[in-house]
C-alpha cells in the first residue's frame, strides 16, 4: 500500500517532499481528492493483473493435470487391451485344435469395457497391431493349415488367368451345384483360362449328421475336383481362418494366376464381364498393388448385443475401421495375395473376416483400395430389374432365399448379353 502512495504522490510532482525517508505532503483539499481516487484506480489495476495471473496459472495447471491423467488412462487401457488379447491367445494357442472342434457358438464370459473409457482412446485402429507380439494363432499367424481337401492340382494351368475362390458352408451343396451349372462351367473366355473353386471347413462333430455331410463331401470332391476343406470348424466366427487359409492355398498352390477374386456362395459372378474388365485394366495380367471392390469408409463395429454381428468392447475398442471391402466380392492381383498373407503374420486375430483381410491387412502394409464402379458392384437379384443390371454388373447378389429362384434366369440373360456384346 506504502509502494501505491508513493507512485501515486510522485504523480503530484511539486505537492511533496522527501526527508530522512519520510514521506511529507502538503495537498490542498482538491488534491487530497484527486489523490484518492488516482490511488484507488492503481491499486484496482494492479489487483485486476494479480487476478489474471493467478487465473492463467490455475487454468495451466488444470489443463496440465487433465492431460497427465488422460494419457496414463490411455496407458492403462491400452495395456489391458493387449493384456486380454495375450490372454486370450495364450488361452486359444495351448488348445486351439480343439476349440475349433467344440461348440464356439456358446456364449463365452468375457471382460466388458465401459464405453466411456474405450471411447477415451484414439480412434486409431493401428494401435490394434501394438499387440502383434501377441499374435501367436498357429492358422492366422503360422498358418498352419491342415487340408483336409487339398486340390493342390486344380491351378496346374500354366497360363491361368483368374481363380475364383468361393467361401461356402459344409452343408451348402446345393449353391455349390447351381454355380458349377452356372459361371462355374466357364472355363475359358477371350483366349484366357478360368479356375473356379469352393473353400470349405467342417461341421463339428457332434452336429447332426456331421459324418454324414462330410461323406458327402469328400464324394463331391472325388467327383467334381473342386473343394478346398480345412480341417476348422465351419462358423461364422471362424471366417477369419476360412479367409486367411484362401490366402494360405494361393501362396502355395496358384501363385501364377494373375488374378484371384473372392466371393461368396450366394452371388453370381458374370465371367465374361469380369474378363473383359480385367483385360481392359491389364491386357498382359502384369499389374500389381490392385485391391478392386465395393469399400466401406469410416466404419465402426455393431455394439446391439442382440445382433449377430456384435462386436465387444473387450474385442475391439475403438470407434472406427480401417477402410474395407464389402463382402460379397472382390477382386486382386496375385501379388496382393502374397503381401496380405504376410502381412497376417503380424496382426492378431479378429473374428470379422472382411474387416481382417481387406481392412487390417491392407492398412499394415499401406495397400490402397481401388473403389469399384457402382454399376459393377452390389445389385441385388430382384426379378424386375435383372436385365437391366446384367448389361453393367460384374456381380448379382442372391441376398435372400426367395431370390436364389431367380439364379438360373440371371445366368440365362447374362449368356444373352454376352452373345450379344
Amino acid at each position: 500500500m506504502k509502494d501505491q502512495k508513493l507512485k501515486v504522490l510522485r504523480m503530484f510532482g511539486s505537492i511533496y517532499k522527501e526527508k530522512d525517508g519520510d514521506i511529507k505532503v502538503l495537498l490542498t483539499e482538491e488534491n487530497v481528492n484527486i489523490f484518492k481516487i488516482t490511488l484507488i484506480q492503481h491499486i484496482f489495476e494492479e489487483r485486476k493483473e494479480e487476478i489474471m495471473r493467478y487465473r492463467l496459472r490455475t487454468i495451466l495447471i488444470c489443463a496440465t493435470i487433465i492431460m497427465t491423467v488422460t494419457i496414463v488412462l490411455n496407458i492403462l487401457v491400452q495395456q489391458a487391451f493387449l493384456d486380454g488379447v495375450k490372454n486370450n491367445t495364450s488361452e486359444g494357442s495351448n488348445s486351439q485344435p480343439e476349440r475349433r472342434r467344440q461348440d464356439i457358438s456358446t456364449t463365452e464370459t468375457r471382460k466388458v469395457w465401459h464405453p466411456f473409457t474405450a471411447n477415451m482412446l484414439k480412434d486409431d485402429f493401428t494401435l490394434f497391431y501394438k499387440s502383434y507380439k501377441n499374435a501367436d494363432d498357429e492358422l492366422i499367424n503360422h498358418h498352419m493349415y491342415k487340408y483336409i481337401l487339398k486340390n493342390d492340382l486344380a491351378c496346374s494351368a500354366d497360363d491361368l488367368f483368374l481363380v475364383i475362390l468361393v467361401h461356402s458352408a459344409p452343408k451348402n451343396h446345393e449353391e455349390r451345384a447351381a454355380i458349377r451349372q452356372t459361371y462355374g462351367s466357364i472355363r475359358f473366355h477371350s483366349g484366357v483360362s478360368i479356375v473356379t473353386l469352393f473353400v470349405l471347413g467342417m461341421l463339428e462333430k457332434r452336429e447332426e449328421n456331421s459324418e454324414v455331410v462330410q461323406k458327402a463331401i469328400l464324394k463331391e470332391s472325388r467327383r467334381y475336383m473342386d473343394i478346398i476343406q480345412g480341417d476348422f470348424v465351419d462358423h461364422y466366427r471362424n471366417l477369419t481362418y476360412k479367409h486367411v487359409m484362401l490366402l494360405d492355398w494361393v501362396t502355395r498352390f496358384c501363385n501364377h494366376t494373375k488374378f484371384v477374386v473372392k466371393t461368396d456362395d450366394d452371388t453370381m459372378v458374370d465371367p465374361f464381364h469380369l474378363i473383359e474388365f480385367l483385360l481392359l485394366k491389364s491386357p498382359d495380367g502384369q499389374i500389381s498393388n490392385f485391391l478392386y471392390c465395393s469399400a466401406f469408409h469410416n466404419q465402426g463395429p455393431v455394439r446391439r448385443p442382440d445382433d449377430k454381428w456384435f462386436v465387444s468392447y473387450s474385442e475391439y475398442p475403438y470407434k472406427k475401421y480401417p477402410t474395407y471391402c464389402e463382402g460379397f466380392a472382390y477382386i486382386t492381383s496375385t501379388d496382393v495375395v502374397h503381401k496380405l498373407l504376410n502381412a497376417s503374420k503380424e496382426v492378431p486375430f479378429y473374428w470379422i473376416d472382411d474387416v481382417y483381410v481387406t481392412g487390417f491387412l491392407p492398412h499394415k502394409i499401406g495397400l490402397k483400395h481401388r473403389n469399384m464402379e457402382p454399376r459393377h458392384s452390389y445389385n441385388v437379384m430382384l426379378v424386375e430389374h435383372l436385365s437391366e443390371n446384367v448389361k453393367s454388373s460384374i456381380f448379382l447378389l442372391a441376398k435372400y432365399p426367395s431370390q436364389r429362384d431367380f439364379w438360373n434366369q440371371a445366368w440365362s440373360d447374362i449368356l444373352t448379353h454376352s452373345a450379344n456384346r
